[in-house]
């Protein structure tokens, strides 16, 4: 569980949430990895992904565009959890 700070006037606490972790990334985020000798840079736009100047729905339809087959966006730009959730 991730923890929350609280202000309540003077004083602080720590109180535990169940916000759940994310794997979306935020707009304006550059997500960059190699690929096959490659580098290769993904912008992060508020209504979905630009790469090489063309905008995409999905990191899925980039990664397909990329591989040359379908694969998991999330997975291809390692944004999976590390602790096997998924």
């Amino acid at each position: 569980p991730t923890r929350q700070c609280s202000t309540e006037g003077s004083t602080t606490r720590t109180i535990e949430c169940s916000v759940a972790p994310t794997r979306t990334p935020l707009p304006g985020m550059l997500l960059t990895r190699r690929y096959k000798g490659q580098l290769i840079q993904v912008r992060v736009l508020a209504d979905g992904y630009e790469y090489l100047g063309e905008r995409y729905r999905s990191l899925s339809a980039i990664a397909k565009h990329i591989t040359g087959s379908h694969c998991s966006g999330n997975r291809f730009f390692q944004l999976t959890s590390t602790s096997g959730d998924q």
